[in-house]
């Protein structure tokens, strides 16, 4: 119901995380959601796509652990 708090909480949970955390694509997808919610539409947006290129980063390295291990354990 408070818009402005959630936005400055999400703000410095996210400053307190690393980089590459997982865990700060939905902290970036609930200030893109206070955003919206204090009409910063344009912030929003913002947020909201830095979350998905952070997803997509996620994604990306957790494909790539995932066939390293098949390529270690099929030339074992």
């Amino acid at each position: 119901g408070r818009p402005d708090v959630a936005a400055n909480r999400a703000r410095d949970a996210l400053a307190a995380m690393a980089e590459r955390d997982p865990d700060r694509v939905p902290l970036l997808e609930a200030l893109s959601a206070a955003q919206s919610d204090l009409g910063r539409h344009e912030a929003a947006n913002d947020s909201l796509r830095l979350a998905h290129a952070e997803a997509r980063e996620v994604w990306r390295s957790q494909s790539n652990r995932q066939l390293d291990w098949l390529r270690m354990r099929f030339e074992t």
